[in-house]
């Protein structure tokens, strides 16, 4: 998996294999010795340690991160591969994140299916806790939890982690949606959601119009889902008559196909109440809401 994450990166930066060179910490830095020093109770000091680490990665300029398997990647489980990235960051290095051709392949079946095993990896890249993760060495763990939390605190740490990953599975699913010969609507819906999430509204907007090329004509479900979707980016963007045409037509798909007891459908009721509200057009924001809880009611 790593020579292939290697070639891979290779390729798509234009470098010669055979003259780009690689620091792998667990083979630059001799990790057998450390417990062999530890078995006979020699002090292996963690800031020794962090400065042979932290002074690599500055040198180099780059960490390249391999994320396997995709739907929870044991990278961001690690504690020093999550500290890997704090100092990359810190530093001003650039990261690159890379997946192995196997769990590519078993991302492209994945989006081809029902999309949970997606939404189950966007929840792991989005609730990274560098304080839950962990670490073959109790002490090396504290040590880089404490430095952590005294220069710049978890939630720091944590946001800038998810930030990178987010990024990557943006472009991943982006890159697999615009490679397939028809994309499915459910999907582009998906990837169209996750890119309004961190902030690409134009690029959100480009996928879900592609959605709607590929969605059955007329009217349909994964049309309104669509429209939905495309109705939100135009309220991040303050759109506000774009948003309320695409989200009323949304709603009357719903009713058309009598999908109005889903969540999606709840969904729609929801944005158009947010928006009649910062128009102030109070009672009919009620009035959308109350349906809202209706539904969930019924469903739940």
């Amino acid at each position: 998996d790593i020579a292939d994450c290697l070639m891979i990166f290779c390729k798509a930066n234009g470098l010669d294999p055979k003259r780009t060179y690689i620091w792998i910490c667990c083979l630059c830095v001799n990790q057998h010795r450390v417990v062999e020093a530890r078995e006979k109770g020699e002090k292996i000091s963690f800031e020794q340690f962090s400065e042979t680490f932290g002074s690599r990665v500055a040198t180099i300029g780059r960490i390249l991160a391999i994320m396997s398997p995709f739907q929870k990647p044991l990278y961001v489980t690690r504690v020093w591969c999550d500290f890997e990235i704090f100092t990359a960051v810190q530093r001003g290095c650039e990261v690159h994140v890379l997946m192995p051709p196997a769990q590519e392949e078993a991302l492209a079946a994945a989006l081809a299916g029902d999309g949970s095993q997606i939404d189950s990896l966007w929840r792991v890249l989005s609730g990274v806790a560098v304080e839950k993760a962990e670490a073959s060495v109790k002490e090396d763990l504290d040590n880089i939890l404490k430095l952590v939390e005294d220069q710049v605190g978890f939630a720091k740490l944590n946001n800038e982690v998810a930030r990178f990953l987010r990024a990557w599975i943006v472009d991943t699913l982006e890159r697999h949606v615009k490679s397939a010969e028809a994309p499915l609507p459910g999907l582009c819906a998906k990837v169209g959601l996750f890119m309004r999430l961190t902030g690409e509204l134009d690029r959100a907007e480009s996928i879900l119009k592609l959605g709607m090329t590929s969605a059955p004509p007329g009217v349909s479900v994964e049309r309104a889902v669509l429209l939905r979707q495309l109705g939100a980016v135009h309220q991040d963007r303050s759109n506000t008559d774009e948003a309320k045409d695409l989200l009323e037509e949304a709603l009357a798909a719903h009713m058309e196909t009598e999908t109005m007891n889903t969540y999606d459908a709840a969904q729609v009721l929801n944005s158009l109440a947010i928006l009649q509200h910062s128009l102030f057009e109070y009672e009919k924001s009620e009035s959308m809401l109350r349906k809202v809880v209706e539904i969930h009611q019924e469903i739940d």
